[in-house]
């Protein structure tokens, strides 16, 4: 895996969120609409933060995908992806974030392996 450093601000700015939101229609049926948007989470950091993430070769991602179908791995991206704030295991953010806040960092990590970016 190739290791990527950012500056935790422009890592989150940088990544879109993608949120599935219900609209209601005109026979009064909700209809799913996905919406893309800029993370928020960029806010709860410093300046100088600093976010270390590993990107798998497409290689790896079939590996890791095939043994989380047979379930033979822990299913844990943060670990996976050795993601990691000021040096310190991202997984340590997730007894202290909201599930709202850990779900959006998921998705931010999603679009930085889709290469996903906000324009």
């Amino acid at each position: 895996m190739q290791k990527n450093t950012f500056k935790c601000k422009e890592f989150f700015n940088r990544y879109i969120v993608e949120e599935t939101v219900y609209k209601e229609a005109d026979n009064k049926e909700l209809m799913p609409i996905k919406i893309y948007s800029r993370s928020t989470l960029g806010e709860k950091f410093n300046d100088e933060d600093i976010i270390t993430i590993n990107r798998p070769t497409f290689r790896e991602n079939l590996d890791y995908v095939k043994a989380k179908e047979n379930n033979n791995i822990d299913d844990d991206i943060f670990v996976w992806l050795d993601v990691r704030i000021n040096d310190e295991l991202a997984t340590s953010l997730l007894d202290k974030w909201s599930t709202k806040d850990i779900n959006e960092f998921a998705q931010v990590i999603k679009s930085f392996l889709l290469e996903r970016r906000a324009l």
